[in-house]
């Protein structure tokens, strides 16, 4: 299952609402495929140097969601995995401006072309969410 709790939908929820969200998705799942593993295959909220750090689409967001649902899926201990989309920002077409978050949110500001999910920018640095993510994974061993 993907989760953008908190991205591309969800995203006004507090943060119990937003796991109460996935905790409803991953109980329907558990009664189509009982008894198989059931991973997260993809999480995360881009994290922008052109937004304000805590704006939602900014870099301090995208490592506070992060944590904060990766704790919340970890606690969860019928499921299997977790994985962070993706590790490091990429690029996508050039008219590219965010895709369809900027339905509900048309004032983000996103790098155009460019994919800004991944815990590294596009340069190779290190965005926030990098130690926030490693935090949140070992915090819930």
């Amino acid at each position: 299952m993907t989760d953008y709790v908190g991205w591309y939908d969800e995203a006004d929820r507090d943060a119990a609402g937003q796991a109460a969200v996935t905790e409803e998705r991953l109980t329907r799942l558990r009664g189509l495929f009982p008894g198989k593993p059931l991973v997260i295959t993809e999480l995360g909220a881009a994290g922008s140097d052109l937004s304000a750090p805590e704006a939602f689409g900014g870099r301090r967001f995208q490592a506070d969601l992060l944590a904060r649902r990766i704790r919340s899926l970890r606690a969860d201990r019928r499921l299997s995995g977790t994985l962070v989309w993706s590790l490091r920002d990429y690029a996508l077409r050039p008219d590219f401006r965010g895709g369809s978050v900027l339905r509900s949110r048309p004032d983000l500001k996103l790098r155009p072309g460019l994919n800004e999910k991944g815990l590294y920018d596009f340069d190779g640095r290190a965005k926030p969410a990098l130690e926030a993510v490693r935090r949140a994974f070992a915090d819930s061993r």
